[in-house]
């Protein structure tokens, strides 16, 4: 008698894939989504959230300390979180600057947005501030819903100078330090400039090892003195004529 057949286990069914999303359309609407009701109802905001797998880690507004909730932490938990941000005798309002998705593990979507977070308040508004929140969507049946959620704010940018009309010459800044430039004549050269009345500058005394030495000329050779010629007698005298003597008779021819 043949043995009765083994029946082999059945083999486990694959798991179910999440069929492929546009990360872009999914971001989009959810960011048009989430700022609408954060401007229109913020205490409904919660609704985005998973209870017990959602993480929120947001800054104030007004510069107090950051509210955080972890993964495991109940709804009430986090409906208290968000209407002490905000729900209050105020109004947030939020101008969109960009929005950047990628698509994510298991089919989720990651979100990146950047843009001005504004207050107005009854009597006054507060300047807006510029912040990058960042989300990760997690699917669930029929959609997604935020399993993470952090924003920050910026430094506020310091305000760009107006404008300058067209036609008109840009303002040249001057040196803070330096003569100014001298004017130009019609023909281009700059004007003669008078003779300055200032004393030169009293030259300078240098200490004696760094005087320059001055070649000195050799004193001049005397010549020897020339021999004495000897005297000269004077020529003898002569005789004196006697007065009486006649004079000496002409010859006539």
């Amino acid at each position: 008698m043949a043995a009765p057949a083994s029946s082999a286990p059945s083999a486990a069914p694959p798991p179910a894939q999440n069929p492929p999303v546009d990360h872009k359309t999914v971001g989009g609407r959810f960011v048009e989504q989430y700022y609408t009701v954060l401007h229109n109802s913020p205490k409904h905001l919660y609704r985005f959230f998973h209870e017990g797998s959602s993480s929120f880690s947001h800054q104030s507004a007004f510069g107090g300390q950051e509210a955080e909730l972890l993964v495991g932490q109940p709804e009430e938990a986090l409906k208290k979180c968000i209407e002490g941000l905000y729900v209050g005798d105020f109004t947030v309002s939020v101008e969109v600057t960009s929005v950047n998705t990628q698509p994510s593990a298991q089919g989720g979507v990651l979100v990146l947005v950047t843009g001005q977070l504004r207050v107005q308040f009854p009597d006054a508004a507060v300047p807006g501030k510029p912040f990058g929140q960042t989300f990760f969507l997690a699917p669930q049946p029929g959609g997604f819903f935020v399993l993470n959620d952090v924003l920050r704010y910026f430094p506020s940018a310091p305000a760009p100078p107006p404008p300058v009309p067209m036609g008109m010459p840009m303002p040249v800044p001057m040196p803070s330090h330096g003569p100014p430039t001298p004017p130009m004549m019609e023909n281009g050269m700059p004007p003669p400039t008078a003779p300055s009345a200032t004393a030169p500058p009293p030259p300078t005394t240098l200490p004696g090892w760094a005087q320059p030495q001055v070649a000195q000329p050799p004193p001049p050779v005397k010549a020897p003195p020339a021999p004495e010629a000897p005297p000269v007698p004077a020529p003898p005298e002569a005789p004196e004529e006697a007065a009486d003597q006649e004079p000496a008779p002409k010859v006539h021819q």
